[in-house]
């Protein structure tokens, strides 16, 4: 008897599991997938005028999207859509532009919370001195009309998008995201992630770093004058009319391929994959490695 009832309450659990994945998959699908659609939340809009000039931007948050947009009408302004119970305090003291969180959210509060608050920050285009994030889950976007004296930009969950360049350092670390960089210039960046791909256009540094755990990386047209350095557990690394002084790539998991623009010194590695690289020995030393994976490499305008 007691096994008959063992079944019959694993098999009413089985199946209540089951309807219950059955309407979770309907709902998503029928508001294509936006976990914000499904947000049991209330959202106000609240807009923060700064009567002063902005210098630096130190941003100290647990969640929102973060986006910097040029200033096209009317005054600088920052405006934060909320979430009810987690309002964000707007200051400008000496220059510095601080936004900081007061969450009085209730625990239950954040059983259908996604993320859904959002701060845009619209400043006349420009160059400042420092940006400055930390934070728990954002997604932070930099528009191109800005420059900063330099980027430091610290995230446990959340993707990076920047256009903005820096005059000394641009400095990125997530524990699990997503990092895209375009079009800018800086003389040292550094990328770190533990689970997320970079992929980077149009870059000029003098030296840049990239590491992760798992995660791909995709480079195209990228100058580093000094070093350019890549490290990766789990990943492949490709690339696209790259180029630096110093170049070394190393995965443990994963393929490395890609062109450069001019001849390299290679020094190259690989324990269970094909290797194929120029066999000239002239040019700035590269050095190219992989436990499981293959190598295949060349000079642009001169592909094999």
């Amino acid at each position: 008897m007691m096994k008959r009832t063992t079944v019959f309450w694993c098999m009413l659990g089985t199946a209540l599991i089951s309807l219950g994945l059955i309407c979770f998959l309907i709902t998503m699908s029928s508001v294509g997938w936006k976990f914000s659609a499904i947000d049991g939340n209330l959202y106000t809009t609240n807009t923060h005028t700064l009567s002063g000039n902005v210098t630096d931007i130190s941003l100290d948050l647990p969640e929102a999207d973060i986006s910097i947009l040029p200033l096209e009408t009317g005054e600088a302004r920052v405006v934060c859509y909320e979430q009810e119970g987690l309002t964000h305090a707007v200051s400008l003291e000496n220059g510095t532009l601080s936004i900081t969180a007061d969450d009085n959210r209730a625990w239950y509060d954040h059983i259908l919370s996604f993320g859904g608050s959002a701060i845009t920050i619209y400043l006349p285009a420009g160059t400042y001195s420092d940006f400055a994030l930390e934070a728990d889950t954002v997604d932070v976007t930099l528009s191109k009309d800005f420059t900063f004296e330099s980027v430091h930009i610290s995230l446990t969950t959340g993707d990076v998008r920047s256009y903005a360049s820096a005059l000394t350092e641009i400095n990125i670390s997530t524990t699990t995201g997503d990092i895209t960089l375009r079009d800018l210039t800086a003389p040292t960046i550094t990328l770190s992630q533990n689970t997320g791909d970079a992929d980077l256009q149009g870059i000029t540094c003098h030296d840049l770093t990239s590491t992760a755990t798992t995660g791909d990386l995709e480079m195209e047209g990228v100058i580093a004058e000094g070093n350019l350095r890549v490290e990766r557990d789990t990943g492949d690394v490709d690339f696209e009319g790259c180029d630096a002084g110093y170049i070394s790539i190393q995965t443990t998991t994963g393929d490395i391929e890609g062109s450069f623009l001019t001849d390299k010194s290679f020094h190259t590695y690989s324990s269970t994959g094909d290797v194929r690289v120029p066999l000239g020995t002239t040019g700035g030393t590269c050095k190219l490695s992989t436990t499981t994976g293959d190598i295949e490499v060349f000079i642009k305008g001169a592909r094999p």
